[in-house]
């Protein structure tokens, strides 16, 4: 009997609502094609221990937009961008490249079936700069690390609680069209593997010691399991544009391993908070849609008195055909 009754749960969440008051969904035959451009923005941000009187390490990327690419096809949706970028910014003054180059490469497979919604990404990223470089090292601008690489190959799942009232495949992947505003509270868990890599140390050379164990270290991993909830509203503005965010915040045990220059392995295992944003502001017609997507992903990973932060954030400008 308890297993009859938790089957009809499952059924239950993962049908679309009878009653879908804020949003139609299409036809699950329908499969909707978008293009436009992406802009990734990756940070890296490694604060110094408490008793150097340095400030953080702030590495950034050449983070100029390239084509994205998204496919739908009923309740599944795959999503590509790939690029190498390099600055032209100011080369008659430094003679090459301000920030340098950078290779980006992101895929994205996501699923959203009524209240149930899965997300699979990986990301990676290879060149940065140090942002700050005069303020640490006291240098021109700047510091190029070509060696820098960064990966990180999650999953999210999300439950929303009332899904009659809000739509992810709707708000997210503009896969229905939104009739009403509404809104919902959902529950939401994720797992993901963090790597980030350089052909020395993280750190710019004869600073390493400046900067802790992450300092000396020449490749850093971190395993972070979440689990958390927030609150995603959808409003109509006037006609199909509507604007939607999204909200979530959750904490979880997260597993290091650092291997140092002289390939010493140190491990930990520590609690890490991660907060995950995302907004649209866009149309959605019968047969063709689009707006601007902004997503945020942001884990912070507490090495005794180091700290280094991830974020993530890609924005989407796109136009949609259904077919």
């Amino acid at each position: 009997m308890l297993e009859n009754r938790f089957l009809l749960l499952l059924m239950a969440l993962g049908a679309p609502s009878a009653f879908s008051a804020t949003y139609d969904n299409l036809s699950p035959s329908t499969m909707s094609f978008r293009i436009g451009t992406t802009t990734p923005v990756i940070p890296l941000t490694l604060q110094a221990p408490k008793n150097s009187s340095l400030g953080p390490l702030m590495y950034n990327q050449n983070a100029n937009s390239k084509v994205g690419l998204g496919l739908d096809y009923s309740w599944l949706g795959f999503f590509v961008s790939v690029g190498n970028m390099e600055s032209e910014l100011d080369k008659s003054t430094y003679g090459s490249s301000t920030y340098g180059s950078s290779t980006y490469s992101d895929f994205q497979l996501h699923s959203y079936l009524g209240a149930l919604g899965v997300d699979i990404f990986y990301q990676e990223f290879k060149g940065y700069y140090l942002q700050n470089t005069q303020e640490v090292m006291g240098e021109t601008c700047c510091d190029l690390r070509d060696d820098l690489v960064s990966r990180f190959l999650g999953v999210n799942l999300f439950l929303v609680l009332k899904p009659d009232r809000l739509s992810m495949g709707t708000t997210n992947n503009l896969t229905g069209v939104q009739k009403q505003s509404g809104g919902s509270w959902m529950l939401f868990g994720s797992a993901g593997v963090q790597e980030i890599t350089s052909g020395s140390v993280l750190a710019p050379e004869g600073f390493e010691s400046d900067y802790g164990l992450i300092g000396n270290a020449k490749s850093a991993e971190f395993a972070t399991a979440a689990a958390g909830a927030g609150y995603g509203y959808t409003g109509m503005i006037s006609g199909s544009f509507f604007i939607h965010i999204t909200g979530l915040m959750g904490i979880g045990p997260q597993w290091q391993n650092l291997v140092t220059r002289d390939n010493g392995r140190i491990t930990e295992t520590a609690p890490a908070a991660k907060v995950s944003m995302r907004s649209t502001l866009g149309w959605s017609g019968k047969s063709t849609f689009g707006g601007v997507q902004v997503l945020f992903d942001s884990t912070n990973f507490q090495l005794k008195e180091e700290v280094l932060t991830f974020n993530s954030v890609l924005s989407f400008l796109s136009i949609g055909f259904r077919i």
